[in-house]
This record gives C-alpha cells, structure tokens and sequence, in this order.
C-alpha cells in the first residue's frame, strides 16, 4: 500500500509458530491482534492484514482468532518456526484498542510501555 517504516508509529512483534508448506507459514497473532479490519476506510483494493517489514515475499492473507496465515510468494523465504516478524497493521486504531499495554521501542530497543486505557473512558 506505499506505507513507509518510517511513517508508522505502531507495529506488531508475532512469532512464527508453523511452517506446514513451502508457501505457508502460521503466526502468534490472529484477529484478536489485528482485528478483521483491512484499513481505516475499508478500501477494497486491500488484500492483507499489514505489511510484513523486511520481507516483501510475505504476506499476511488470514486471521482466525490467535492464529494469522502468512503466504510465502513462490515458496521462498529463509523464515522459519521461532523467527520473529514485525508487521505494520492496516489500520492502528482497533489494534491498540485491543492490547492492553504497548512496548515501546527505539531503534530495536525497547524503552518501556505505556497503558492503553481509552477502554475504561465513559463520557
């Protein structure tokens, strides 16, 4: 979709979990993580869950509840069970929304966390 690391402030840190074909792979965060949402306006040209960063034979095609399917172009790609992958979400609202705190990291290094707390706001 054009996004940059660099315009991103949000990521999701999932572990491969499963690699049951060459041209499929399992991850640790499903819809509880990424919700169902494929971008803030529903654009149809969409056709994943985030961008898998460093990785551009990836691509996050399905989520079940705690389990996301990530297609392998071609079958190739080094990845392998217990790797880590960092995937820019389509739309950061509702995954934020969905956590309970954030790590926060600077330059691959974590620095702290900070609650997410605008569950427990009533107006």
């Amino acid at each position: 979709m054009g996004r940059s690391e660099e315009d991103c402030s949000l990521s999701v840190l999932a572990t491969v979990i499963a690699r049951p074909s060459l041209d499929r792979l399992m991850i640790d965060a499903g819809s509880k993580v990424f919700a169902l949402d494929k971008g803030a306006h529903a654009i149809p040209a969409v056709e994943d869950y985030g961008q898998i960063l460093g990785h551009p034979e990836l691509k996050l095609v399905s989520l079940s509840e705690e389990v996301g399917k990530v297609a392998v172009e071609k079958g190739v790609s080094a990845v392998k069970v217990g790797d880590k992958l960092r995937i820019i979400p389509n739309h950061a609202c509702p995954v934020s929304n969905l956590v309970d705190e954030l790590n926060l990291v600077r330059r691959e290094k974590m620095i702290g966390t900070m609650p997410v707390n605008m569950k427990h706001i009533s107006y």
